[in-house]
């Protein structure tokens, strides 16, 4: 025993009368820098959730601890690699409240059934690798290093760390966390340095919350999992991840993700980790690419998650639709860019507030220009207007339906009235009809009349009213003119961006 070792153990004999041997081996091991290990060295044995059936040689009262950590005398003579305990069983709540502890504070499977308050405590780091606890408080606590809740950890109660501030990770690995009527970990306003880490084998029963956290690293759930019946199961609104979050291979059997107003650099998942329909909120989320599928099918499944499967008008949020847009076109997948923004003007229509004009002028620029990003839909219709409008006039002119608008020489003969008659081409006129500003010398050489057959006669209170057939193929000739002015305008508002949105 050293000098340090034993003026260190005079003072917790003072302080403590009836001081344990093995309270009196954590005392002589925190002078030392060494491990107070109470391992028997049976696995199964020492697994902390039997910490039950363990005898007094393994007992450790919380007060000693606590001594250690807060006494100005006993702190300075604790060695800087700090108070390391493994495999003991911490009898009465451990309160280190408003400590200063400048040393490294470890519990390695331990039991602390009583739990742990470490509101307002400062720390070198905290490490509960493979330790069995109660609730644990940490509103405000600031650590220089980091909180090492991994690798067995084991809460029964709320894990809290609202407002904490850790200059290190969060790791979280494999352990579980455990308040199914309330919250198994809630971090509002955490900022953490490096990154937080719920990997692996990290099972929390109860609702994982960072609401507002700054994770300055990477947040990571790959292959966690979350559980909360009719609850949020994991809650990030308004948390801001510096680098990539991870979800992919992350499992919610029950519960909502909510990733409302959070930001991330990076988003990796995949659809094993999305949950059920109406189990998701994307409203507000930003992100600045994708690792996981990239295809517009899968993506609007993702985003219809927002929903329940029997959508009804006001289940429509635009923001999720322009993000994912605009990510993708980012990405290179221009044409999965277009289909999203297609998407998201038909549930606009379909399950936003619009009135009967809205829904139906969106209608018709979906039909016609896929809303902006489909132009070519337009080409197809002017081409079968104007095919359609060959045969027409193609038939009016057979029908001595059209008139030429020049006359011929007294003289004409036959032979020019031949000629004049082959210079006609239907589907010229056509297309020149339909074309507002190029000329074609066809529209203005020949024009319909009103002659033809009768096809209905109605009867006025006064008069007989007969619509002939140059009178319908007159109805044409105006309506694909009209049409040509119409769909040219489309046309290129669409090229120019009018229609768009984004």
């Amino acid at each position: 025993m050293s000098e340090k070792s034993e003026h260190l153990l005079e003072l917790a004999m003072a302080a403590f009368p009836d001081l344990t041997d093995p309270e009196r081996k954590v005392v002589e091991a925190a002078a030392l820098g060494k491990e107070a290990d109470f391992r028997s060295g049976d696995r199964e044995k020492d697994d902390p959730a039997k910490a039950e059936t363990w005898g007094d040689d393994r007992k450790v009262r919380a007060a000693v601890l606590r001594w250690l950590c807060v006494d100005a005398a006993a702190r300075r003579l604790v060695d800087p690699k700090g108070l390391c305990v493994v495999g003991a069983r911490v009898e009465g709540d451990l309160d280190l409240s408003f400590a200063r502890i400048s040393f490294p504070l470890g519990l390695f499977s331990s039991a602390i059934p009583g739990g742990i308050s470490l509101q307002h405590a400062r720390a070198a780091s905290i490490s509960l690798q493979g330790t069995h606890t109660g609730l644990i408080s940490a509103d405000g606590l600031t650590t220089h290093g980091s909180v090492f809740l991994r690798n067995g950890f084991h809460a029964k109660g709320e894990v809290r760390l609202l407002g904490a501030r850790i200059r290190g990770n969060l790791e979280c690995t494999g352990g579980t966390f455990e308040n199914p009527s309330g919250d198994a970990l809630s971090a509002d306003r955490l900022e953490v340095n490096g990154g937080v880490f719920m990997t692996q084998e990290f099972h929390a029963k109860g609702e994982v919350r960072l609401l507002g956290a700054r994770i300055r690293g990477n947040l990571s759930c790959r292959g966690g999992t979350f559980e909360n019946p009719g609850g949020d199961a994991l809650n990030l609104q308004g948390a801001e991840i510096g680098d990539i979050l991870f979800l992919d291979k992350a499992s919610c059997p029950a519960g909502s993700v909510r990733l409302a107003h959070a930001k991330a650099r990076v988003l990796v998942d995949d659809e094993a980790s999305w949950p059920a329909h109406g189990n998701l909120d994307l409203r507000g989320f930003v992100y600045e690419g994708i690792v996981g599928p990239t295809d517009s099918g899968r993506r609007l499944d993702w985003i219809a998650r927002q929903y329940p499967k029997n959508r009804e008008r006001g289940h429509y949020h635009p923001q999720p639709y322009e993000q994912l847009a605009a990510v993708l076109r980012g990405m290179g997948h221009e044409a999965d860019s277009k289909k999203v923004c297609i998407a998201r003007e038909q549930d606009r229509r379909r399950y936003g507030s619009m009135g009967r004009l809205a829904k139906a002028w969106s209608l018709f620029l979906g039909a016609t220009l896929g809303h902006g990003y489909a132009i070519w839909h337009v080409g197809f219709i002017a081409l079968f207007i104007v095919a359609l409008g060959g045969g027409v006039f193609w038939w009016g002119h057979r029908a001595g339906l059209l008139s030429p608008t020049f006359s011929l020489p007294a003289d004409a003969a036959a032979p020019s009235e031949k000629r004049l008659d082959e210079a006609f081409c239907p589907w010229v006129y056509s297309l020149d009809t339909f074309l507002p500003i190029v000329d074609l010398h066809q529209e203005g050489r020949w024009l319909p009349n009103h002659g033809g057959s009768d096809v209905v006669t109605t009867f006025c209170p006064d008069r007989y009213v007969c619509i002939t057939w140059g009178d319908l193929l007159c109805v044409w000739f105006w309506f694909e003119i009209g049409a040509g002015w119409l769909l040219t305008t489309l046309a290129l508002a669409g090229l120019t961006g009018l229609i768009r949105r984004d």
